[in-house]
């Protein structure tokens, strides 16, 4: 699956453009299976998948340590666009301790690049 080739796992290609595709890629398929209300209608297998999916989509955009990482910092954002709308209240408690989580690592992003500040304001303000 696209966590497996997240930045900072052991099959993450050697390529920046790759690397930050990937999760690019698993915030806009996961942001569709939202928008579908996938979570609404599935099992709870589905969703247990959904959430570990996000959960390693969450972990890249968090992790300082890495370099590629804003593929996933965008992937959260679009996520967390569309959970924001969701009727679960789970959804939306999760979405508003990622948003205090996303305003202070903005805070913290003085010393990061311009690049990478401007990719945390827009998650934001996806988000907001």
């Amino acid at each position: 699956m696209l966590t497996a080739r997240l930045p900072g796992k052991p099959s993450a290609d050697e390529s920046q453009a790759v690397q930050i595709h990937m999760g690019l890629a698993l915030g806009m398929f996961l942001s569709r299976l939202c928008e579908e209300k996938l979570s609404d209608i599935s099992g709870q297998e589905m969703n247990l998948l959904l959430m570990k999916s996000l959960d390693a989509l969450e972990n890249c955009c968090f992790d300082t340590s890495l370099e590629y990482n804003t593929g996933c910092i965008l992937g959260v954002g679009l996520v967390l666009s569309l959970m924001s709308h969701s009727s679960q209240m789970q959804s939306r408690v999760h979405v508003a301790a990622l948003l205090r989580k996303l305003s202070a690592h903005v805070d913290d992003s003085g010393s990061q690049s311009r690049t990478f500040q401007e990719v945390l304001a827009y998650t934001l303000s996806c988000v907001c």
